[in-house]
């Protein structure tokens, strides 16, 4: 890094934040586009998943569907939720107070959209 320049974090804000979360920088600069918003972006990046538009596979559409959790919910759930992690599946669980879980891969694809009164011994808090 040169002498005076800022360090690259502070230098694009919440763009380098989200990206060290998510390896395609290029999604990352999409999302910003398409929010907008540095300080929703920002909000975006503390929940540590970012679920972009078109990011929700057909299985989570349907169950959604059959479930009564619509997508803006799911989002809803993955910011304000309780986080575990799922080794069985590698992948995360987001679950609301009511039971309401939302199934997430590595790469922020909702998998599946669900209700479940009690935790799985397998999960762990993340």
């Amino acid at each position: 890094m040169a002498r005076g320049a800022a360090p690259p974090e502070r230098a694009i804000g919440a763009t380098a934040l989200l990206a060290q979360r998510a390896p395609d920088v290029a999604a990352v600069q999409r999302l910003q586009a398409l929010v907008g918003n540095e300080r929703t972006v920002q909000r975006l990046a503390a929940s540590d998943v970012v679920v972009q538009r078109g990011k929700f596979s057909e299985h989570a559409a349907e169950r959604g569907k059959e479930r009564g959790i619509s997508n803006t919910r799911a989002r809803e759930i993955i910011r304000t939720g309780t986080k575990y992690y799922d080794p069985l599946h590698d992948n995360y669980v987001y679950r609301s107070d009511t039971g309401e879980c939302v199934c997430v891969a590595q790469d922020g694809t909702v998998l599946t959209k669900y209700v479940r009164e009690t935790l799985s011994p397998r999960w762990e808090k993340a």
